[in-house]
């Protein structure tokens, strides 16, 4: 039977409870290794988490003692830190010769990070999906674009990004209320995410606009798609409180150049922005589709004929 130190083992739950206060799971961590400083003295931790695709900030690069740990006297172990059955970081340990860390006591912190991390994950999910559409919301475009960008530059393979806006929904809200409004956007959302590839993430920009990402879509691709939603809605019927409702979208959209850097982000949902307001305006009650194609350069916008 394995017996732990009453102290130590609340000194871990506090660590664990002031760590929850953090705004991420690294910052998280790093507090959590920060405040067991007392029970693994001597000690230097590192945490790699595997789906964050980080480290810990080197500048915080985990010691938990303040001497420093030459490699001729150190050992070094590697505890893997799992949910539900899934690996998802490890946690290194570096420690003078005759003085092994007492194995429960890490393995009782390695459960910690572990609830940490399940803890944050759930968290983030509930922070970037839309609760009306269960679809990601804005945050959530902001960042699942950039892991869709790498992801593209990786590969070498065309990415693009679509915005739909629900044309004269705020007559729709005056004249039925919000309750009809919502019941709409609901209805949207299930009809984009069954016209679109189950490689595509779609998601609610906010208000009436969607939003779709493509991956390995280049501009023929994207205009297709984006004509193939829109007339997928037009011909969805729409019946709310024992009205039949005509609902349709305008599209706008872009091909992102694969240079694209994660800074000019706001950019090219900007170029989108300007696509679907194009659209709108050149469609009026009609469903159009208006695509901007960017080149080599966010900077440099060329409509094709």
């Amino acid at each position: 039977m394995t017996h732990f130190p009453t102290e130590h083992i609340l000194g871990l739950q506090e660590a664990f409870e002031a760590a929850l206060s953090e705004n991420d799971l690294v910052r998280a961590s790093c507090r959590f290794l920060d405040s067991t400083a007392h029970i693994f003295p001597g000690t230097t931790f590192r945490v790699e988490w595997h789906d964050k695709l980080q480290e810990m900030p080197t500048a915080r690069n985990h010691t938990t003692s303040r001497k420093t740990v030459s490699h001729k006297q150190s050992s070094t172990s590697v505890y893997p830190i799992s949910v539900q059955h899934k690996i998802i970081g490890n946690l290194s340990l570096a420690y003078p010769y005759g003085k092994t860390p007492d194995e429960s006591l890490v393995k009782l912190a390695v459960s910690f990070l572990a609830m940490l991390a399940g803890t944050f994950d759930r968290i983030e999910k509930t922070a970037v999906l839309d609760p009306l559409t269960g679809l990601l919301n804005r945050k959530g475009l902001t960042m699942e674009l950039p892991r869709s960008m790498a992801a593209a530059s990786r590969g070498k393979t065309p990415l693009s990004l679509l915005l739909f806006d629900v044309d004269r929904f705020k007559k729709l809200n005056d004249t039925f209320g919000h309750n009809a409004g919502d019941a709409v956007l609901t209805g949207i959302a299930i009809r984009l995410k069954e016209t679109a590839r189950a490689s595509d993430v779609p998601g609610r920009y906010g208000g009436d606009e969607f939003f779709l990402i493509l991956p390995n879509t280049d501009y023929s691709g994207c205009r297709s798609a984006a004509e193939r939603i829109v007339m997928a809605i037009g011909k969805t019927a729409f019946t709310v409180s024992g009205h039949a409702h005509d609902i349709t979208l305008s599209a706008g959209g872009i091909t992102i150049p694969p240079d694209t850097r994660p800074s000019e982000i706001p950019k090219v949902i900007d170029t989108a922005d300007k696509a679907l307001y194009n659209a709108k305006r050149s469609g009026g009650n009609r469903s159009e589709v208006s695509i901007v194609y960017t080149g080599t350069s966010i900077s440099s916008r060329d409509i094709p004929p």
